[in-house]
């Protein structure tokens, strides 16, 4: 069988690149994976040599194979890759690279930015700007016209925008000033932040992980001692799934690329310190991190030895020294049914019972019941009413029949 990835530009490099971001990071630090620098080392000239294969005559790259038109993004995408790519290979052809930073350039000179300019063209237009300068080809008067058009940009076109504007000159003030508006704009929880892309600019990424992974790997380079860094990174492995991934390559490639460059940039390569936790007095673990901790210590506590009338201590210390310290503490306890109020920890949920014989069954209008005398054939109408007022990942909403009635 032909892999997937095979005939498509973005899946190839969706699945090279994550890799060969970790393996930078970890050679640069003075640290191996044997693992990774034997995988990297088995497709990484494989993976180059597709991917230059796969570039049309005119210098991009199609979303499937060569014979289709040139695709602005993923001409970008595969050029920003490649460029990557350079620093740890020699099969990148440099005469690749250029032909690919010819044809976008030829497609910014095709687009000038206007006050007519949609939010979804900006987008692409910053991406495209963004892949050129990593690649050497910053364009000082591109990037002023980008940030002219900014409030009409998604949070990760705007991050990607002060990345331009850093390499321009990193004095810049609009660099700060794009900073802090990506922290006006991030929608917070009690322990996350994210960003999201509004409707107008979705185009073909425009999901809360993409963004805020794009936010994250900007910020991780420009301000990695901002704590709203941290409450994204939280994020982004909050909304893992099962496999420890997240959703198509695209996106798992950029998640991967993001949390490795928060790694880089918060320190925890070099971390090196001493931590302790107890409770109540008593030890629960302890242990050194010498560089990176790769597989995490759990301890558990019977629920015995917690005290229902008076506060449990939960101690944990650390002792000064490079990195940062992660932990999570989860309580999971019974009670009884009829204690139980209801919470609202970012969704709400409403029920109604309602007689469909009072609207015919085809009104949306939902009187709710207070008392219904049933019949043997008599039916009832169950709405659930789901609020979110952010996207959200694996929600599943279960509701129970009334006893004695079936579905």
């Amino acid at each position: 069988e032909v892999p997937l990835y095979a005939v498509s530009a973005e899946a190839s490099l969706s699945y090279l690149l994550p890799n060969i971001e970790v393996h930078r990071a970890l050679n640069n630090a003075g640290l191996s994976d044997p693992a990774l620098s034997e995988r990297v080392a088995t497709n990484l000239n494989a993976g180059v040599s597709r991917l230059q294969s796969l570039q049309n005559t005119d210098g991009g790259w199609s979303w499937w194979g060569q014979s289709e038109q040139s695709d602005p993004y993923v001409s970008a995408y595969v050029l920003f890759g490649l460029t990557r790519a350079q620093k740890v290979s020699e099969a990148v052809n440099q005469e690749t690279l250029n032909r690919a930073a010819a044809y976008l350039q030829g497609v910014q000179a095709q687009n000038e930015i206007s006050d007519n300019t949609s939010g979804a063209d900006l987008d692409e237009a910053v991406f495209i700007q963004f892949a050129l300068s990593q690649a050497g080809s910053t364009d000082p008067d591109r990037a002023d016209g980008l940030y002219a058009a900014r409030d009409r940009m998604s949070p990760a076109s705007r991050a990607l925008l002060a990345s331009i504007v850093n390499a321009v000159n990193p004095a810049d003030p609009r660099v700060r000033e794009l900073v802090n508006n990506l922290e006006t704009d991030a929608i917070r929880t009690a322990s996350s932040a994210h960003w999201e892309t509004p409707p107008q600019n979705l185009l073909r990424r425009g999901s809360p992980v993409y963004t805020t992974s794009v936010v994250v790997y900007v910020l991780a380079q420009l301000d990695p001692a901002n704590q709203i860094l941290l409450d994204a990174v939280r994020y982004l492995n909050a909304h893992r799934d099962a496999r420890g991934l997240w959703n198509i390559g695209h996106e798992n490639a950029w998640a991967m690329i993001a949390l490795n460059e928060a790694m880089i940039g918060i320190g925890d390569l070099r971390s090196d310190f001493s931590y302790s936790a107890s409770l109540n007095g008593s030890p629960l673990t302890s242990g050194d991190v010498n560089g990176i901790q790769l597989e995490p210590l759990k301890a558990n506590v019977a629920l015995d030895f917690l005290s229902p009338a008076s506060p449990n201590l939960l101690t944990i210390q650390r002792e000064d020294g490079l990195g940062r310290l992660y932990y999570n503490v989860v309580l999971k306890v019974n009670r009884p049914v009829q204690d139980v109020q209801p919470i609202n920890a970012g969704m709400g949920i409403e029920r109604a019972y309602c007689d469909p014989s009072l609207t015919g069954g085809q009104s949306p209008q939902c009187t709710p019941l207070t008392a219904l005398k049933l019949a043997p054939d008599q039916r009832v109408t169950a709405r659930l009413t789901l609020t979110l007022p952010n996207d959200a990942y694996y929600v599943m909403v279960e509701d129970h029949i009334p006893a004695g009635m079936e579905v």
